[in-house]
């Protein structure tokens, strides 16, 4: 699966070779770049002038993809997906001809209008796991000799003043699975915003030369040392969740040391209580016991189809309503999966925990032999609740309020929870909620037992419970 986008590098120069304005109105260079959907590796990447086209060069660039890819070794099949800023038929014969599979976005033309209102309300299948907030159906129709799957979306309750009208999202495709994994894929293709995101976050920040070819190179130089990053976690700690640049740019690379030399030998020495040295150890080591190419191996020749692919719905197994009814019902589940919810409401300390919690979080502590006495909380109104008080009573456990407007009179708190978003939360890249889950029992552990804390002494936390707790 691979993601074409396009991004808008900005420049402060005006001197710069080839920059230009284009439809963002900033003053930059406008580069492609094609992305492996499920690593977030740059397979390809070529920098344009400002003003460029958003399609300008994209048939020769997808060429160039397609080859390359089958020289890195692939022999399955390839699907490219991209938004309707590359919408063109012309490639879509291209790419079809060619055996690849395609999901891009198509423009509302009065073509594509006038197609959406000839679909019948009965053919429109309703998303049954979107927000309570609106509503969402999915329907398909033909688009020449394309699939065209079209989803629309509104606002209910309240809200639907304000828009009360159906918005439509459509994409053609020549693919023949069925039509809501068509979408859930399609939409996936915003994946690739994190990659750009990670790009600007680290060498595409700035184009340093005035030179157009000297900043092509810079681009092409940037997407290798993205790749270099993303390998080096991937192979070096393949159960833990992709980091984000600058995650990885703080715990692998950006580590102080100074150079030193004895008996004519040169030492790198690194900082004795550094709270990711077992990463990074881990890391070097994997990369280090990696076995050389064989370079006598033979590449794999590309591969080719002799027969046009399927059409619209031909080969799209129909079975009976109790068939189509489960396979709708495990796709919506797909579908909410593959949709993070902002792990900041989840985790937000004044959502009500009830006595429940508060009970399971002191039997928790009691098992690790430590009695509380008093509990500081801020002024939220959950913390002031008649079922908050009841349990403290039950307890027999001192409740304390934080200042008003005073949040850092409880800031170890504070900045648990600061570390917590950043090391946990937003420190990875996570597919889904459930995702983000199960990650956090594991950076729990690495908190409490791996990462040193200046104010204990550089020891880890349970290092001084198990001080305390020793006769």
């Amino acid at each position: 699966m691979i993601d074409l986008d396009s991004l808008i590098g900005e420049v402060c120069g005006d001197q710069k070779q080839g920059a230009g304005y284009g439809y963002t109105r900033q003053l930059g260079y406008h580069p492609i770049l094609a992305v492996r959907s499920d690593t977030g590796e740059v397979l390809h990447i070529r920098n344009r002038k400002g003003k460029a086209n958003t399609q300008r060069g994209a048939s020769r660039f997808v060429d160039e993809l397609l080859a390359r890819v089958c020289r890195a070794g692939h022999t399955g099949r390839i699907v490219i997906r991209a938004d309707s800023g590359f919408e063109n038929h012309k490639q879509f014969k291209t790419l079809d001809r060619q055996g690849v599979e395609f999901s891009i976005g198509v423009k509302q033309s009065k073509q594509v209008r006038a197609l959406i209102a000839q679909i019948p309300e009965t053919d429109w299948v309703t998303i049954g796991d979107y927000p309570d907030t609106g509503e969402a159906q999915i329907a398909e129709t033909q688009l020449g000799t394309w699939r065209l799957i079209v989803r629309r979306t509104r606002l209910v309750g309240a809200q639907a003043e304000l828009f009360p009208d159906w918005r439509h999202h459509c994409f053609a495709t020549n693919r023949t699975v069925p039509m809501l994994v068509a979408d859930i894929d399609h939409r996936d293709h915003a994946t690739i915003e994190l990659v750009i995101r990670d790009l600007k976050d680290q060498a595409l920040r700035h184009f340093p030369s005035g030179r157009f070819h000297a900043n092509s190179a810079w681009t092409v130089i940037a997407a290798l040392a993205h790749n270099l990053g993303r390998w080096a976690t991937q192979i070096g700690l393949p159960n833990q969740p992709v980091q984000t640049a600058r995650s990885r740019r703080r715990h692998l690379l950006r580590i102080p040391g100074r150079l030193t030399r004895t008996s004519r030998q040169w030492t790198l020495r690194m900082p004795a209580r550094w709270p990711w040295q077992n990463q990074f150890t881990i890391v070097l080591n994997t990369i280090r016991a990696l076995p050389a190419r064989d370079e006598d191996q033979p590449t794999p020749q590309p591969p080719r189809r002799d027969h046009p692919s399927p059409k619209t719905g031909q080969d799209v197994p129909a079975g009976n309503a109790d068939t189509r009814r489960e396979h709708q019902t495990a796709n919506n589940t797909r579908h909410k999966d593959r949709h993070p919810t902002n792990p900041a409401k989840s985790t937000s300390p004044t959502q009500p925990i009830g006595g429940f919690r508060l009970r399971r979080a002191v039997a928790f502590y009691v098992r690790h032999g430590i009695t509380i006495e008093r509990v500081l909380t801020d002024n939220g109104g959950a913390y002031r609740s008649t079922i908050h008080a009841a349990a403290y009573r039950t307890l027999e456990i001192r409740h304390l309020h934080t200042r008003a407007y005073r949040p850092q009179t409880n800031g170890k708190a504070q900045r648990f929870i600061r570390t917590l978003l950043a090391g946990w939360a937003y420190g990875a890249i996570y597919r889904s909620s459930t995702e983000r889950t199960a990650a956090l029992d594991g950076w729990l552990w690495h908190y409490n037992h791996h990462r040193k804390h200046s104010a204990l002494g550089h020891q880890p936390p349970i290092a001084r419970l198990n001080e305390r707790n020793q006769p």
